[in-house]
């Protein structure tokens, strides 16, 4: 379920779940101001800056029950951002009520209501093309993972910097409960690559291109190593884009898809073009889980 598109009891607890320092991408929004701006339509980036203002403007003063409020707006702290996901929940997505939820939303709701949930909230980095919208820059939100006082994962969602709810969806499978800890990532590359790698600055990142699957519910992790940058997909496909990597800017490659059709959009999974900020870049699948990839359904279509 989405609320905020990108074209009370207080929870039982929350779990703050460190990263490293926000980094951007490798070509950010100010990088291409002027291209964005002819994307969108606009006669300009003091144009584009204007149309940003003026959504921030319309959260900072919007009252209850408006499109735009959110009790905290702009969130710092994990606290608040969960009061943000509590009042969208309630007053916005089941504003209905408990008695006409089938389950298991019910007994989220329920949960919600008493405070046997857990919410576990992350940063993830925004590098897919929305990260420079039409109506504001997203240059991260924030995850919530929702937990039963059991320790099973029951749904996610996603907290705009704005603090308006992004996306809400319940977990009902391996796929959509794909996870990959700070912690395990370097056991796991190495399991895979069949050799230590270093690794540094990691980080959540949502991604654009197929065949990765790095969407807002389900980010990738992404580390730096060796003078490249990494993906490691659901903890079953790891991706390096090195530095000589081809790259492609938006207006290049939508002119290249225009032209060439079905041709262009059709991704190769050994090196697909994916977003790492607002460019596309090649990247190269470098090792498998073929197990986990087949697991998780990361292994249809190829």
């Amino acid at each position: 379920m989405w609320i905020e598109r990108t074209t009370g009891v207080a929870l039982l607890a929350f779990v703050t779940v460190t990263a490293a320092a926000e980094a951007a991408p490798p070509v950010d929004c100010s990088d291409r101001m002027d291209e964005i701006a002819q994307i969108v339509g606009v006669e300009g980036s003091a144009q584009l800056r204007a149309q940003w203002a003026k959504h921030r403007h319309f959260v900072l003063h919007d009252k209850p029950g408006g499109s735009y409020y959110a009790p905290q707006p702009y969130p710092k702290a994990e606290d608040a951002v969960l009061e943000n996901f509590r009042y969208a929940y309630f007053q916005k997505l089941f504003d209905q009520g408990p008695d006409r939820l089938e389950e298991p939303e019910r007994s989220i709701y329920v949960g919600l209501e008493e405070g046997t949930i857990i919410g576990v909230v992350s940063k993830v980095e925004n590098w897919s093309l929305s990260r420079c919208s039409p109506s504001r820059p997203v240059p991260f939100y924030h995850l919530v993972r929702l937990f039963s006082s059991g320790g099973k994962e029951l749904a996610r969602a996603t907290v705009m910097p704005s603090g308006l709810l992004g996306e809400y969806a319940q977990v009902t499978d391996v796929a959509s409960r794909a996870w990959t800890s700070f912690e395990s990532i370097e056991g796991r590359v190495e399991k895979m690559l069949g050799r230590p790698l270093r690794v540094r600055r990691a980080r959540n990142v949502a991604i654009d291109g197929l065949p990765l699957h790095c969407g807002p519910l389900t980010p990738c992790a992404v580390f730096e190593a060796e003078g490249s940058t990494w993906i490691l997909d659901r903890g079953a496909l790891l991706f390096e884009v090195g530095p000589d990597a081809r790259r492609e800017s938006v207006l290049d490659h939508r002119e290249r898809v225009r032209r060439e059709g079905a041709a262009a959009q059709a991704a190769s999974w050994s090196t697909p073009l994916v977003t790492l900020g607002f460019q596309w870049v090649e990247v190269a699948l470098i090792a498998e889980d073929a197990e986990l990839a087949k697991l998780q359904g990361l292994s249809e279509g190829r």
